[in-house]
């Protein structure tokens, strides 16, 4: 039997069962992990969230990442986004007062997924180097020397709690993620936001064997994509090099491919955010 003090996270068959006659899918077993230390250190930078109680849908009506489950999602996202809003008394209306945000996925180069921004602070340094001083975000009021300018904010998310990442992204303008996890906030950004997302990019493992080229995909674009909240950038031609890391003790060795960091042309990311930036600015303005 398992402590309650070990478990992590328990799935179990929802209230109504899964075969009904909305849903051509079956029941799930209950799935437990047990919290040993050699499964924490595996981990990794993962994000943990607790919940004491929370349903997810039934069926196809389900909040979960798979085409067979769409049907419904988008109610139940907007149903659990503006719960959490009101539980912490967050606001996401945007005013003509408030600054405009681009945030930017800080992941860990030693996280275990890879696929980390490799040249993430040259785009910081751009961004705040050139953005502000842009002409056509300036005709709106924002920029150097006035009172509202564009925030360029690196996000570390395991160093925010949940609140602190739910009232970041419900003010955040513009995204730019790696894929994963972290992607998943832009489900908590304001509407009329844009996510810039970048590939995931790997050489895949045929028999164990390495291969020699190299392939950048996007698994889960297509859960963005439907967020009516939101626009989605694929940033995979921004994409100038996969920077592969050192093999180290293998211990996250993935047995079907390798996974690598990204190295995006800075000049295609700025015109990226640029165009997203007076995209919102417009729309906030109405001109």
């Amino acid at each position: 039997m398992v402590d309650s003090k070990q478990l992590l996270y328990r799935v179990e068959t929802g209230p109504c069962p899964l075969d009904d006659k909305f849903s051509k899918n079956h029941k799930r077993r209950t799935q437990m992990v047990e919290a040993t230390p050699d499964f924490i250190e595996k981990m990794g930078d993962t994000v943990q969230m607790c919940f004491k109680k929370v349903i997810l849908g039934v069926g196809d009506r389900a909040m979960v990442p798979y085409r067979e489950f769409t049907k419904m999602r988008e109610l139940t996202l907007k149903g659990v986004r503006n719960i959490i809003y009101s539980n912490f008394g967050i606001r996401t209306a945007k005013t003509k007062n408030d600054p405009i945000i681009v945030a930017l996925h800080d992941k860990p180069a030693s996280g275990r997924h890879a696929n980390a921004i490799f040249n993430l602070k040259d785009i910081v340094d751009m961004l705040k180097a050139k953005l502000n001083k842009e002409n056509r975000i300036i005709m709106y009021g924002y920029g150097e020397g006035l009172d509202k300018q564009i925030q360029i904010v690196p996000v570390k998310l395991e160093k925010l709690n949940f609140i602190e990442q739910v009232e970041l992204f419900s003010k955040a303008d513009v995204y730019i993620s790696t894929i994963g996890s972290g992607s998943f906030y832009s489900t908590f950004m304001p509407d009329d936001s844009f996510l810039l997302y970048s590939p995931e990019c790997y050489k895949p493992r045929i028999d164990g064997v390495l291969q020699k080229d190299t392939f950048c995909t996007q698994p889960i674009i297509h859960y963005h994509t439907t967020l009516s909240h939101l626009s989605v950038k694929d940033l995979k031609v921004a994409v100038k090099d996969c920077k592969f890391r050192d093999k180290g003790d293998g211990k996250y060795k993935d047995p079907l491919k390798e996974a690598c960091d990204l190295l995006l042309d800075v000049d295609i990311v700025y015109k990226e955010v640029l165009h997203s930036v007076l995209s919102r600015l417009r729309r906030l303005y109405g001109f």
